[in-house]
């Protein structure tokens, strides 16, 4: 019992001394954001065109941090819906953070060809080590 006790005070000694001397601990070392986004041909009525026409079709939002970052954080993007027609056209649709800045980032969707997408809900991840 004697041992674990010095090892705590230990840690607790060096938590400290990072603490006062500035060192980040890791909770202030590493921000993570994350959010959810449904677009649509009725959410955004005249905006949204990736079901229509054909060739290459572009929607773009401004996506704001609920808090703002120190510097730009790196931000993933992935598809977690997807309303499409298939028949008889194929799915093509392409989404990517552009335009990256300490408080948000702008979403691009794409698609091309023929393909025709009625609406896609993308999920998102910043983080800033």
């Amino acid at each position: 019992m004697k041992r674990r006790i010095g090892v705590v005070t230990h840690v607790l000694s060096l938590v400290v001394a990072a603490m006062l001397l500035g060192a980040p601990t890791y909770a202030e070392a590493t921000t993570i954001q994350s959010g959810t986004i449904p677009n649509n041909y009725t959410v955004n009525a005249g905006a949204w065109a990736l079901y229509t026409e054909n060739g290459l079709r572009t929607f773009v939002q401004h996506i704001n941090f609920s808090a703002v970052f120190a510097t730009a954080p790196t931000v993933i993007v992935s598809i977690s819906g997807l309303d499409s027609a298939t028949t008889p056209t194929s799915v093509r649709l392409g989404v990517e953070a552009l335009n990256v800045t300490p408080s948000g980032f702008d979403l691009r969707y794409g698609t091309w060809a023929d393909s025709v997408v009625y609406g896609a809900t993308v999920s998102w991840v910043a983080y800033s080590p």
